[in-house]
C-alpha cells in the first residue's frame, strides 16, 4: 500500500494542494505524451521536407523534455507523488498515444499542432485552481505563474497557458479561454527581466513579439 503524501504547511490547505497536484499530473501526462509523439516523428519523418521537419521536431522534443521536470517537481513540492508510468499517463492524459504507423509529414505537423493546443487547454484549466488557493510562485516575465501555468494579460485580452524557462530556451504557449485559438512562441536563449544592456533590448523585443503573437491568436 502506498504511503500517504507527507503533511506540509505552505499556506495551502490539503484539498487545494490535491486539486492543483491533480491538474498538474494531467499536464505532466499531456506534456510527456506530446514529447514522445514529437520524438517519434523526428525519427520517422520522410519526404522532401525531411531536413526541415527533422530539425524542428528535435528542437520541439528537447523543449518538451525539459518542460516535464519543473511540472513534476512542483507536484512533489505540493506534497504529492508525480505520475511516471505509461499507464498513469494514459489514464490522466487527454492526448492519444503515438500512432504505430507514422503518418505523412504534414499530418505529423497537424497532429503536433493539435497536441500543443491540448497542452494549452490542460494548462489553462489549472489556473483557476491555483488562483483560488493563492498558489502563485514567481513566473517568467510579467505574468502570474505557478509551475509554468500562467494568466497573461495583454492589450488584446487575457490568455491562459503553459510556459517553460530554462538554460538556453524560453517558451510561451497559450490558448484563449474558449480553447478555439492558441499560440506558441519560443526563442533559443534564456531571458529575464533582470538583464541589462543588449540582453535587455533582446528581452523587450521578445515581449513585444509575444504580445503580437497573442493578439494575432485572439483575433
Amino acid at each position: 500500500m502506498a504511503k500517504p503524501p507527507p503533511r506540509i504547511n505552505i499556506g495551502i490547505d490539503d484539498a487545494d494542494r490535491a486539486a492543483i497536484a491533480g491538474g498538474l499530473s494531467k499536464l505532466l501526462a499531456d506534456t510527456f505524451t506530446l514529447y514522445l509523439t514529437t520524438h517519434n516523428f523526428h525519427w520517422n519523418v520522410t519526404g522532401p521536407m525531411f531536413n526541415t521537419l527533422h530539425l524542428m521536431f528535435m528542437e520541439q522534443y528537447t523543449e518538451l523534455w525539459n518542460a516535464v521536470d519543473p511540472i513534476a517537481e512542483r507536484i512533489r513540492s505540493l506534497g504529492h507523488h508525480a505520475p511516471g508510468s505509461y499507464g498513469q499517463f494514459g489514464r490522466l492524459g487527454s492526448i492519444g498515444d503515438v500512432p504505430e504507423t507514422p503518418p505523412a509529414a504534414l499530418d505529423m505537423v497537424r497532429k503536433l499542432v493539435e497536441g500543443h493546443e491540448a497542452v494549452a487547454r490542460t494548462a489553462r484549466s489549472i489556473f483557476p485552481l491555483a488562483d483560488k488557493a493563492g498558489d502563485e510562485p514567481t513566473g517568467p516575465g510579467a505574468n502570474r505563474a505557478g509551475a509554468g501555468i500562467f494568466q497573461y494579460r495583454t492589450r488584446c485580452g487575457t490568455v491562459y497557458g503553459h510556459t517553460g524557462n530554462f538554460p538556453g530556451y524560453t517558451q510561451f504557449l497559450a490558448a484563449t479561454l474558449d480553447g478555439e485559438r492558441s499560440v506558441t512562441f519560443s526563442i533559443s536563449e534564456q531571458l529575464n527581466e533582470d538583464m541589462t544592456g543588449r540582453q535587455l533590448v533582446v528581452f523587450n523585443a521578445l515581449r513585444r513579439a509575444e504580445e503580437t503573437a497573442v493578439c494575432a491568436a485572439l483575433r
